[in-house]
């Protein structure tokens, strides 16, 4: 389903969360840096609050590139 998660991913992207937040309805893992400047966690957290099943692992200490900067580190969270 590649092309539906791309759909969904542009979606988001250019309309925001709140718009498509009520149609999803699997399980929805949201990996966060605590140190990302480019997509602030706490932005992170007010998107995955408005997911019916929305999970914020936070990684810390880490930027907008969490699987290169500790990549072992994400792992084992995930």
């Amino acid at each position: 389903r590649p092309r539906e998660l791309y759909r969904l991913f542009r979606e988001i992207h250019t309309t925001g969360i709140d718009t498509v937040a009520s149609h999803i309805t699997k399980n929805i893992l949201v990996v966060s840096g605590t140190d990302d400047v480019s997509a602030p966690f706490e932005e992170q957290r007010k998107a995955v609050r408005k997911l019916k099943k929305g999970i914020l692992l936070p990684v810390k200490d880490v930027g907008h590139l969490a699987h290169y900067e500790r990549p072992r580190d994400l792992a084992r969270a995930i």
